[in-house]
């Protein structure tokens, strides 16, 4: 009997098309339900590798993470920020911000 289950990526990057514009590298690519960042340039209707996990330093909004945190991405201010509303789960802050820091490190859902 046939084994249907074969190997297709690792998941730490995947393919994506980008259908409605050009990605630029290391720029946040929201999901329906997570965050993804593109690993590389992609050329609208062209499809091209976006990481699914890993740790990145991501614009934040003025206000103060926690270790831990959970935090979310504000596409229509491109940040991420503590407000679930409307903002798709970006990942997990694993560094403390100071309010005044307009960067956080956070570590993308897997």
């Amino acid at each position: 009997m046939a084994n249907a289950t074969q190997f297709v990526q690792d998941g730490v990057r995947i393919d994506y098309t980008a259908s409605s514009a050009d990605v630029g590298y290391l720029e946040i690519v929201p999901g329906t339900n997570k965050i993804f960042v593109a690993a590389e340039p992609i050329a609208k209707g062209s499809t091209g590798a976006v990481y699914a996990e890993g740790v990145f330093e991501l614009p934040a909004k003025a206000e103060a993470f926690t270790f831990g945190q959970t935090v979310y991405f504000d596409k229509t201010n491109g940040y991420v920020t503590t407000t679930s509303t409307s903002n798709v789960v970006a990942g997990y802050v694993v560094a403390a911000k100071a309010e005044s820091a307009t960067s956080a490190l956070v570590k993308i859902n897997a």
